[in-house]
């Protein structure tokens, strides 16, 4: 009988060569579509639950369409904002995030909930965020065990089926085949000039369940702390899958962020420890307490367990 350590050893071989010949959904292309899957967690283990799936299609020349497609675990609860608005601290609760990156480390951060709230950021250089709380057009649905509505799954792509009575949901059962889909517009101005690579992530559970999940996770052993910031770990990405008009230039958005930031302020965050103008880590994409934003700056040097990050006014991602 084979041993645990030599099963996890051949899942985590498999997926390794799943994504090296494009198997399996990892990094999917159609004509018309991209699909990413996350199959691993943050540092390269295989998750054990039903993989979230996000796919990005081309809508216009000034959009593009994000469909979220993730079991529901409800852990932690809703985070009681406003369905359809931004929600900063977002990535404290149950998110899917898509972060798009160029060469020169300016990237956007796209965060969506099962609840409908959503947030978005503009970074320039690794956790440096620049602007945040930008609108989107944004629903999201939960579809539960029995519930008859549970029909248009992605446009009845897939159905709800595939979800229900799988997987393994968080403590004490919770998200056993239960699903939830987010359907977002977002506007190609968002997106920084010449974007060339990517990376995705999921986050949920709370205290020593929280989980966090990555399309594209660091080397196994290689850290001991998650940070959705490492952009070294992103890998390529062919935008004119989903992008009619992909940009070779700063939009407007990108050259008023960067030259009229409100606040930027840097901040050190510590896995477990939270302090007086600090950040609350938890997918360590990260939150400024409101004192910390009427302060011109605040430097603390960063260490290997730790980020350093700026931030707009309340938040940063």
């Amino acid at each position: 009988m084979l041993t645990n350590n030599v099963v996890t050893s051949a899942l985590i071989a498999l997926l390794a060569i799943g994504q090296v010949f494009g198997h399996w959904g990892k990094n999917r292309k159609n004509d018309n579509e991209l699909e990413l899957t996350i199959l691993t967690t943050w540092d390269g283990r295989p998750v054990e639950h039903r993989p979230v799936e996000i796919e990005l299609k081309p809508l216009n020349g000034s959009t593009f369409e994000m469909n979220v497609e993730a079991p529901f675990f409800n852990d932690p609860p809703n985070p009681g904002g406003e369905a359809g608005q931004p929600f900063h601290g977002l990535w404290e609760f149950e998110v899917v995030e898509l972060f798009l990156a160029n060469d020169a480390n300016q990237y956007v951060e796209i965060e969506l909930g099962p609840w409908g709230q959503h947030i978005v950021l503009l970074l320039d250089g690794a956790r440096n965020a620049i602007k945040h709380s930008l609108p989107l057009e944004y629903t999201a649905k939960i579809h539960q065990r029995g519930d008859d509505n549970s029909s248009g799954w992605r446009h009845g792509r897939h159905g709800p089926g595939k979800w229900f009575g799988h997987g393994r949901g968080g403590p004490g059962g919770r998200g056993r085949g239960n699903c939830w889909e987010g359907r977002a517009i977002i506007p190609s101005s968002y997106l920084p000039p010449n974007v060339t690579r990517v990376n995705a992530y999921a986050i949920h559970g709370s205290g020593e369940n929280r989980t966090y999940e990555a399309l594209y996770p660091v080397p196994t052993g290689q850290f001991t702390v998650p940070d959705f910031h490492r952009l070294e770990f992103f890998q390529p990405l062919n935008t004119s899958v989903f992008l009619t008009e992909p940009g070779t230039e700063l939009s407007s958005v990108w050259q008023e962020s960067l030259t009229s930031p409100e606040v930027k302020t840097a901040v050190k965050i510590e896995e477990g420890k939270v302090e007086e103008n600090q950040v609350i880590p938890d997918d360590v994409t990260e939150i400024v307490p409101a004192a910390a934003a009427n302060t011109e700056e605040i430097d603390v040097s960063a260490t290997e367990v730790g980020t350093t990050e700026s931030a707009t006014t309340e938040i940063s991602g």
